[in-house]
């Protein structure tokens, strides 16, 4: 049900940012373009140069890993941070370097503006932290790190609410079409939609209602669970919407999830013991990690279908029956891999953090009980103004240099790792079509999607021989 809300947002926001806003999709490029029919891109040389660069790394990178006299070469994030020893320096905080081939291939597909704003603004973070070293301001606050100046989660956390405030006012008439549509008022022709807009109107609200019953079942509130799960749909959609303008091909969320936010506004006694508990079953749906949410694929997908003229309500359909399977397996894989090896002693260690860490916060909220976070929902504030001013201004100015999405991006974890491949790419973009214009960044073009391909390549061929063979693989993206 929780998906299926997810998929009715898509509906709702398919032809606003297709058809209309015509975002870019940069994820969804290179599948249209290896399904073309007249197979262009593998007939141009500087494609397969790229696919063999990531290829041979990530090669001698997996026998490295199984044969150490092999020379590796080292592209995965290596954190700069404790070079930095004196004051205020010292303050910098977590600044990897790192060259992830995929990344700057996506990247190439983003605007100028985009890809400047992402490195620029995660090293404003990083000098935030410098400044708040200085001041004094990094040894108060709260406990975590979440809680202390420069508040870059809570930031991050009103940037994400104001991206989805800015779509879904740019959406405004085409949304109202839509709801006019749901109660029988219009007449607008959704024939070619992947469901009718009072299916997806209603199949919203009902996802809504159905996940709050639910809950109200299980001892929470109604209300307070048909708020929470908003507040993750607002989160997800600016998610959606950050991925079809930065390409960003996984993604962390601010660390201030929406379960911690409603504890920022509200601390942790007004809402008692069931609604703590039952929120901590919650975290699945609103954790930071929002790498797997179903929603950016499924608008991606939407995006394809229309490329590409298939029939988008037989895709719903395709959607939907994936989902079912796809939990099937992974509630039956995951317990029978957990229970055979051993959670704790042989499978990563990411899997069991993730799962003791709504009981930890629990566990902190019921003896530590907290008030409201006035700092941190001023920050959360001051988050949301800064992306609507960069949004005004990207509207009046044709040639704003400062993106609100790269703005959200470097308060989240997510920029840390793509900062330099950004980096990297912004210059020789800059370059390639100042020197050559877009003839010559045609031209380039399918050398960064040869990066692309290579990397994701190399890394499925890697695990499936570590599977069948059980050596160490080299992974995509750690």
């Amino acid at each position: 049900v929780f998906l299926f809300g997810m998929l009715c947002i898509c509906v709702l926001l398919r032809r606003q940012w297709v058809d209309r806003e015509r975002l870019t999709f940069p994820t969804a490029y290179l599948p249209l373009e290896t399904t073309r029919e007249d197979a262009g891109l593998f007939r141009a040389p500087v494609f397969w140069i790229g696919f063999a660069l990531p290829m041979i790394i990530g090669t001698l990178n997996t026998l490295n890993m199984n044969v150490p006299t092999v020379p590796g070469v080292p592209i995965r994030p290596v954190d700069i941070s404790p070079l930095f020893t004196s004051r205020p320096w010292s303050g910098l905080g977590y600044t990897p370097i790192s060259f992830y081939p995929f990344i700057i291939g996506i990247a190439y597909l983003l605007s100028t503006e985009m890809l400047f704003s992402g490195w620029f603004f995660f090293l404003v973070t990083r000098m935030e932290n410098v400044l708040g070293m200085a001041l004094g301001f990094a040894e108060v606050g709260a406990s975590g790190t979440a809680s202390r100046f420069p508040f870059l989660g809570y930031q991050g956390a009103g940037a994400f609410l104001a991206i989805t405030g800015a779509a879904l006012w740019l959406a405004g008439p085409h949304l109202r079409e839509c709801l006019r549509a749901a109660v029988g008022r219009s007449s607008v022709d959704d024939s070619r939609e992947p469901l009718s807009y009072r299916w997806a109107v209603w199949g919203l609200v009902g996802s809504l209602v159905f996940l709050s019953g639910f809950c109200r079942l299980a001892g929470m509130s109604f209300w307070l669970a048909f708020g929470f799960f908003l507040l993750v749909y607002a989160y997800i959609t600016a998610a959606v919407r950050i991925r079809a303008e930065a390409g960003n091909a996984w993604l962390f969320g601010p660390d201030i999830d929406p379960h911690r936010l409603l504890l920022t506004g509200a601390g942790t006694a007004p809402f008692g013991l069931a609604n703590l508990t039952v929120m901590s079953y919650l975290r699945f749906v609103s954790n930071f990690d929002l790498r797997c949410l179903s929603m950016p694929h499924q608008m991606d997908a939407l995006k394809m279908a229309g490329q590409v003229r298939l029939r988008q309500r037989q895709l719903v359909l395709a959607l939907l029956i994936a989902v079912a399977l796809g939990f099937s397996v992974a509630f039956w894989s995951g317990l029978a891999v957990w229970y055979r090896y051993g959670a704790a002693a042989k499978c990563g260690a990411w899997r069991t953090l993730m799962g003791r860490q709504p009981w930890a916060m629990l566990q902190t909220s019921l003896n530590d009980p907290t008030p409201t976070d006035w700092p941190g929902l001023a920050a959360v504030a001051v988050g949301a103004g800064i992306t609507l001013g960069l949004t005004l201004l990207r509207v009046r100015f044709l040639r704003w240099p400062l993106h609100p999405v790269g703005y959200a991006l470097a308060n989240t974890g997510t920029m840390a790792q793509m900062w330099t491949p950004f980096f990297l790419t912004w210059v020789a973009k800059t370059a390639i079509l100042h020197y050559g214009g877009m003839k010559l960044y045609r031209r380039a073009l399918p050398l960064f999607l040869g990066l692309i391909f290579g990397d994701f390549l190399n890394g499925a061929l890697s695990t499936t021989l570590g599977i069948f063979t059980g050596i160490a693989a080299y992974p995509v993206n750690w």
